[in-house]
């Protein structure tokens, strides 16, 4: 009295007690997919989940009647979500990865409640795209569900690496001591507020700025 959507069945009412053709019907309320024949079999390929109370009757040639109560139970079957090979990016850049799957029945919609990299979006179609402005490593979970609420999952870790910055250093570079000196470095790539720094030594009266700007009254000699 179960089976599984997505796959056949079959099972078959009888009677005793009935004088010639006795025939089988049933106005209950069954699967898509499943039928009753006259005969008595009750099949086909479920595509609809759930309990279903089933009264059959069976009526002889000569309009006499007996009948049975039933309960068919028609299970979820396995869903299996494929995840796509690629998975890692790099910020700033276009991405797309496609999730697919098999065994669902009906319109199969895609979800994640994972956490996914700020630019980056699942569609129910399954598309993982968009353009990635948070780096790191990210470890999703993608659910499929199909029409009878029936779901199936899988893991996939997606991994974002930096972009590429280039820092371009100002055409001045040279200064006198005790004279005020300014010169900027500038940035293409960088994503969100962009700092500079520097661990290397510079002349005493000298600073680099976050803004990339390097300044000051030099009060030392020499190359730098």
């Amino acid at each position: 009295n179960s089976g599984t959507a997505g796959a056949a069945f079959s099972a078959t009412f009888t009677q005793t007690g009935g004088i010639g053709t006795t025939n089988f019907t049933t106005a209950s309320t069954l699967p898509n997919g499943i039928t009753l024949s006259m005969a008595g079999v009750l099949a086909g390929t479920p595509t609809q989940t759930g309990s279903f109370p089933i009264t059959v009757t069976a009526t002889d040639s000569n309009n006499c009647t007996g009948s049975a109560n039933y309960t068919l139970t028609i299970n979820c079957q396995t869903i299996t979500v494929n995840a796509p090979a690629t998975n890692t990016g790099t910020a700033n850049a276009a991405f797309s990865a496609t999730f697919t799957q098999s065994g669902g029945i009906g319109t199969t919609n895609f979800t994640t409640a994972s956490t996914l990299p700020a630019g980056i979006t699942l569609s129910t179609a399954g598309v993982l795209a968009g353009t990635p402005t948070q780096t790191g490593t990210f470890p999703i979970t993608v659910v499929a569900t199909d029409s009878n609420n029936c779901m199936g999952s899988v893991n996939y870790t997606l991994t974002i690496n930096c972009q590429t910055i280039t820092v371009t250093a100002p055409a001045t570079n040279t200064g006198t001591t005790g004279t005020n000196f300014s010169a900027t470095f500038t940035q293409s790539g960088g994503i969100g507020t962009t700092n500079f720094t520097t661990a290397s030594s510079l002349p005493n009266g000298i600073t680099l700025s976050t803004a990339g700007v390097l300044s000051g009254t030099p009060t030392q000699l020499g190359a730098f």
